[in-house]
C-alpha cells in the first residue's frame, strides 16, 4: 500500500474514532437528561401525591 493510501487511511480512522467519542459523549448525555427528567417527575408526582392527601 503506497504510504499516501496508508495517511488517508489513518486520517480516516482518526475522524471515525473522533465521531464516535463524540457520539457517546452525546449518549450519555441523553442518558443524563432522561434520569433528570424521570426524577423531576417523580418529585412532581410525589408533591402532587401530598396535596391530594392534605
Amino acid at each position: 500500500m503506497p504510504a499516501r493510501d496508508q495517511g488517508d487511511k489513518k486520517a480516516m480512522e482518526d475522524e471515525f474514532n473522533e465521531l464516535e467519542r463524540c457520539n457517546n459523549l452525546s449518549l450519555i448525555e441523553l442518558q443524563d437528561n432522561a434520569y433528570d427528567l424521570g426524577y423531576a417527575r417523580g418529585v412532581a408526582d410525589a408533591d402532587e401525591a401530598e396535596r391530594e392527601e392534605a
